[in-house]
């Protein structure tokens, strides 16, 4: 019986004793729950200040995981990253503890691209992967976003930290990517970190996984940085001359990079400047083919060096193409002379049979500033043996490839050799002489001096035009290539393949200005084209570019005898095509000819129906408007829609056309093709002054005596549109007011 209260007393104790500790543990697990919110949050800021606070344990920093947290948070400044980093390690938080995917901090920074953190992490001794292969992997997880121009400073710290680290693992490892990729990162963010990372021959020549030793790596670069350490590494036995598994030496990655500099440095130290790479392409094959002109000076600085280390400046590359050949095709100009000053042979075809002059016909810069040197060049050329007759593969000559591509100074020296040249009028395989391609290419001046040259003017190409075909399908014309074929006796008359002469092709083209040329010269004005339109008909079609110049020729057409009453294949005549195009100005000149009016076109529309739409924007519209309606046409006339003049003239809201019609009779009362009256569009749709005006005009017409029903429709219509002024009007009129209208109102 007595250990009844002892029992209870010691029940008691406990439960105090429980209760102490579930109060001490509350703060902890709120603690780390603010943690957490405010981290989740990204409110970093207050992170740190509550860090700062007092009852903060590192179980609290622990339980919230907020050192791996940090980690992933790249967006964080530097500072404030800083401060809540020390902060965390204060509470003797593990730097190295695993998060639950067994990741360390540092290792989690770097999957976020926060290099910052990597940096902080690393200088305060955060444990690496423990294998080579993991840290490799760590490395290339790390730097994968890295770029040189941004965060140097960040970048070179984070290297130095790693080599130091790194350094006795990667120098004496039989596991060279380790190394290999230390000095990668060296190279690009750390350049004089390299001089530490080697110390035998045997490492400076050893290539890395990508084919690339660490000269290939440093001549991808050209600052003075790297240039001494090239230098170092040569001295420390780098071979020059070392081939990555592409075939590129040091030479061939820095000409790659236009890396003038470091090509210099390479070529003194006689690099060679013939070796070929996987594309059978040696240095002085890739300094060839530049074509920026910027960087001709810079090629010209270390050309005699190119030069000097090269064997074989003959040395063909995967496409049979010399140097010469290279530097012809790329326009340049000094590069070549230079090479025919030292031997280059110029008498050298490419697999496509394209000699030197075939390259610089196509070249890419083909308008030399300096005319006088490439004359002085292409003689030079000539001079070596140059087979300047000779057609390639695809049978075009120096010639035909030169009119091609607008190369008018050495089109102009082939011509000079005029009993050499061959055949000025020889076709390549596809069919096309030289005069052929130059008007294909829009080249004018080539074409005119071909001419000149005795160049056949009336033969077809291969698809079955001719010259003046050809510059017809463009937008102009060259009057002085034109006269020079009047001057020919050119025979405008001849049409291509299609059927067309060139006077139908400029029409189709809209080239309006060329029309104006030739019409003078056409044998037959009214004959029509392919699409069986004549010129008149094209020009009344035309839509494009429509200018005054557009009467004036009509108005020449007309003088020289065009027929103006043809019709198309839907049976349109001219006025009704000029019309529909909006040639108002020529619609007047034919009205005045007395060319008729009243029939429809194709599309059901009398000019009149064409002139409501168009309104009166201007006077001479009013002038044309009221000469249609001299002609007394039918303004009951509808279109195959069932709309009159005055129906479409209200419907485009052409009010000023409405109010002649009006007056000239036309009925508003009649329903349109919307079942909507003219009417009912004026009370609808005008301003209430606007409709007493029209209204009135009603009225005058008729008596109120006369047509009592006719003013009731009004008011009742008026009423229904909520036009009260006019009702008021017809009121005043003493129109009677107080029948019922059809809905019993």
């Amino acid at each position: 019986m007595e250990s009844g209260p002892q029992t209870q007393e010691s029940s008691v104790v406990a439960t105090s004793q429980d209760m102490s500790h579930t109060n001490k543990t509350l703060p902890h697990i709120k603690t780390a729950t603010e943690l957490n919110t405010a981290a989740e949050s990204s409110n970093w800021t207050l992170v740190n200040d509550l860090l700062s606070a007092d009852g903060v344990c590192r179980c609290d920093v622990e339980q919230c995981c907020l050192l791996h947290k940090l980690a992933a948070a790249p967006e964080v400044s530097l500072s404030l990253a800083r401060d809540i980093l020390t902060k965390i390690l204060k509470h003797k938080v593990d730097i190295n503890m695993l998060d639950t995917n067994g990741d360390t901090a540092v290792v989690v920074a770097a999957r976020c691209d926060n290099t910052k953190m990597v940096m902080e992490l690393l200088s305060r001794q955060a444990a690496l992967p423990p294998d080579v292969t993991h840290v490799c992997s760590f490395l290339q997880t790390l730097t994968n976003n890295w770029k040189p121009q941004e965060t140097p400073y960040m970048h070179a710290l984070v290297v130095k930290l790693l080599w130091d680290r790194l350094q006795d693992t990667a120098l004496h490892s039989c596991h060279k990517q380790l190394h290999h990729t230390l000095v990668r990162l060296a190279v690009t963010f750390h350049t004089s970190l390299v001089r530490e990372m080697f110390v035998a021959e045997q490492q400076v020549n050893s290539v890395d996984s990508e084919g690339m030793a660490v000269l290939h790596r440093v001549a991808m670069f050209d600052s003075e940085d790297h240039v001494r350490v090239v230098l170092f590494l040569i001295i420390k036995g780098a071979n020059l001359n070392l081939q990555n598994t592409t075939g590129d030496t040091p030479l061939h990655v820095a000409v790659k990079h236009k890396n003038w500099n470091m090509m210099e440095v390479l070529l003194h130290r006689r690099g060679k400047s013939d070796v070929m790479d996987c594309e059978q392409r040696s240095v002085l094959h890739i300094a060839a083919s530049f074509s920026d002109p910027v960087q001709f000076p810079n090629i010209d600085k270390i050309l005699p060096l190119l030069i000097r280390n090269n064997n074989d400046i003959n040395k063909e590359d995967g496409e049979g193409n010399t140097p010469l050949h290279l530097a012809a095709l790329a326009g340049n100009i000094r590069f070549m002379k230079t090479l025919l000053d030292h031997g280059a042979r110029a008498d050298g075809v490419n697999k496509e049979q394209k000699t030197v002059l075939h390259m610089m016909a196509t070249a890419k810069n083909n308008t030399s500033s300096n005319v006088d040197s490439l004359r002085k060049v292409l003689s030079l050329i000539v001079k070596r043996g140059a087979p300047y007759q000779k057609t390639d593969c695809a049978g075009h000559s120096a010639l035909h490839l030169g009119a091609k591509n607008g190369n008018w100074t050495l089109v102009e020296f082939l011509l000079q050799l005029t009993h050499k040249v061959g055949d000025l009028n020889s076709k390549c395989h596809l069919g096309d002489s030289a005069i052929h391609l130059a008007a294909k290419c829009q080249n004018w001046d080539i074409v005119k001096l071909l001419v000149e040259e005795g160049a056949l003017i009336d033969e077809l190409d291969n698809e079955g035009f001719h010259v003046l075909h050809k510059m017809a399908m463009g937008e102009s014309v060259d009057k002085d290539l034109l006269s020079l074929f009047v001057t020919n006796s050119f025979n405008f008359n001849i049409p291509c393949l299609a059927g067309d002469t060139v006077v139908h092709m400029a029409s189709r083209h809209n080239n309006w200005s060329m029309v104006e040329c030739l019409i003078e010269h056409v044998g037959n004005i009214d004959e029509v084209d392919s699409d069986g339109l004549a010129v008149i008909q094209r020009l009344v079609l035309s839509t494009k570019g429509k200018l005054p110049s557009h009467f004036s020729l009509f108005s020449r057409l007309i003088e020289l005898g065009a027929d103006c009453t043809c019709r198309d294949l839907n049976g349109d005549t001219v006025l009704h095509l000029a019309a529909r195009n909006d040639h108002w100005d020529i619609v007047q000149y034919l009205v005045d000819l007395g060319e008729g009016t009243p029939a429809p076109d194709s599309e059901g529309f009398v000019i009149l129906h064409r002139a409501s739409v168009r309104g009166i924007p201007d006077s001479s519209a009013r002038e044309l408007f009221l000469s249609l309606l001299k002609c007394k046409p039918d303004l009951d006339k509808r279109t195959k829609q069932g709309d009159t003049a005055i129906h479409l003239a209200a419907k485009h809201d052409q009010w000023e056309v409405v109010m002649i019609l009006i007056e000239h009779s036309a009925n508003i009362f009649d329903c349109d093709s919307e079942d909507t009256s003219v009417l009912q569009r004026i009370l609808r749709n005008l301003c209430s002054l606007q409709s007493v005006v029209i209204v009135q005009l009603q009225v005058k017409e008729t008596a109120i005596e006369q047509d009592t029903n006719f003013h009731k429709e009004l008011a009742f219509e008026a009423a229904r549109c909520g036009n009260w002024d006019v009702v008021k009007f017809l009121v005043d009129q003493r129109v009677n007011t107080h029948h019922v209208d059809p809905e019993g109102l």
